[in-house]
């Protein structure tokens, strides 16, 4: 049954994406100038749900997946495993900045070093420091990239293990 319910979860999830993007329906504000990357670990103060979710997800641990794969330093593959490579205060290599190592969540809301600053109880102002997503996933979710001819058959056993270990998390959450 809980299976059912996270099928139907991740379904309309994946419907109302393709429908922002096939539409083209933008819900973005920009991120105010001068703001950097800070980090997922730094929005636990006010979004602790969101984060411990977020926590669960492949995003989370997407640098990992090149560290097993000896891509952690492939600029083609950093750019859509970690947050804000290439950018200014974003990933630079995970000993300097491992704070943004993974897919964190300003990839989607943009820099947040000004939206962490707001008082939580005021939502305007909160709103008005923060990006909301309108379409960033097609950067790295893009079928025309054709990623997997160039990382092949090797990361597959890699991947595999990765989705068991992430398979047994589930099912150990559902236990409980």
């Amino acid at each position: 049954m809980q299976s059912r319910i996270r099928l139907l979860v991740v379904s309309a999830a994946t419907v109302a994406i393709a429908g922002f993007l096939t539409l083209g329906i933008s819900i973005s504000a920009d991120t105010p100038d001068g703001a950097t990357y800070v980090g997922a670990a730094k929005c636990r103060k006010c979004h602790s749900k969101e984060l411990r979710s977020w926590q669960k997800m492949p995003h989370a641990n997407a640098f990992d997946i090149l560290t097993t794969v000896g891509k952690d330093a492939d600029p083609e593959c950093v750019k859509c495993h970690t947050t804000g490579y290439d950018e200014d205060t974003g990933f630079v290599d995970h000993a300097s900045t491992p704070e943004l190592a993974g897919v964190g969540c300003e990839m989607c809301h943009g820099q947040a070093s000004e939206h962490i600053l707001v008082d939580k109880k005021d939502t305007e102002a909160g709103k008005a420091t923060i990006a909301m997503p309108a379409g960033p996933c097609v950067q790295c979710h893009n079928p025309h990239l054709d990623r997997d001819a160039e990382v092949g058959k090797e990361a597959l056993p890699v991947l595999r293990q990765k989705l068991e270990a992430l398979q047994a998390r589930i099912d150990a959450l559902e236990a409980e």
